[in-house]
């Protein structure tokens, strides 16, 4: 099963800031060695402290960066210290940050800096989740168990799971205000099942390419009756007659 990197940062836990210096549209590729300092400011840093790439003036919080890491290309992680939340009980689900980068882009030549706001947010929960395994898909076509692993399927259903949620989440609905996601379970089989057969297809193999399109219609269907227990009104109840009103509106391109 592939590996998702966290991409949202989280009171509490290290704050992992990947940079990508621009000139422009274009890339500017930095050197492991380019980097001066790189600091994090509860509020947006004055001119002084965008520009104090010696970290002499404070305000930070917790100590200057003096050294990141190549993640390829001209994308560099700077591993900042976990943040401890200023405000456990704020209703907020969020506070901004500001990151500020002081790096050299040639040797001995200027020091330059950029900053970008960050989001830190604080911890929610859900109380379902989506469950499928490939043994859940293969149980709908049983040549693709004949044919393909699990670990060939499993992908498809992590990729369905994300598209679905991402989809949903395009719509408006919000992942923390669903209740009872297995419903969506069916629907993810579906759609990994059209994933897996789409895969299968070749120039001279129609046979997988038709019954992609028959799940793709299916898919589509289902999508129509489908009903999720959601906090329609963001009162934190989730109740059991608060619902979405379906995802008629809803078609994934095949």
């Amino acid at each position: 099963m592939p590996v998702v990197d966290q991409t949202q940062h989280l009171f509490g836990r290290s704050l992992n800031y990947r940079a990508m210096i621009l000139a422009g549209d274009e890339d500017v590729f930095l050197s492991t060695s380019s980097l001066v300092s790189a600091r994090l400011y509860a509020a947006q840093p004055t001119d002084a402290q965008a520009q104090d790439s010696s970290a002499a003036l404070g305000g930070f919080l917790g100590t200057a960066k003096t050294s990141w890491t190549s993640e390829g290309g001209n994308e560099f992680l700077v591993a900042f210290d976990a943040l401890t939340d200023p405000d456990p009980l704020s209703e907020n689900e969020y506070e901004t940050y500001y990151v500020v980068i002081s790096f050299n882009s040639e040797t001995a030549g200027p020091t330059g800096f950029v900053s970008e706001a960050v989001t830190v947010w604080r911890a929610d929960s859900v109380s379902s989740r989506i469950r499928v395994t490939p043994a859940n898909v293969v149980e709908f076509e049983q040549k693709l168990g004949q044919l393909k692993g699990g670990d060939w399927i499993q992908p498809k259903i992590s990729a369905a799971i994300r598209h679905v949620m991402r989809v949903l989440r395009a719509k408006g609905f919000s992942r923390k205000r669903m209740a009872n996601l297995e419903v969506l379970e069916d629907a993810v089989r579906i759609w990994a099942l059209y994933m897996c057969c789409r895969d299968m297809s070749g120039q001279d193999n129609q046979f997988w390419l038709e019954k992609a399109k028959l799940y793709a219609d299916e898919f589509a269907l289902l999508m129509e009756l489908i009903k999720v227990n959601y906090d329609s009104d963001g009162d934190g109840i989730k109740e059991p007659a608060e619902t979405t009103d379906r995802f008629s509106s809803i078609r994934l391109a095949r």
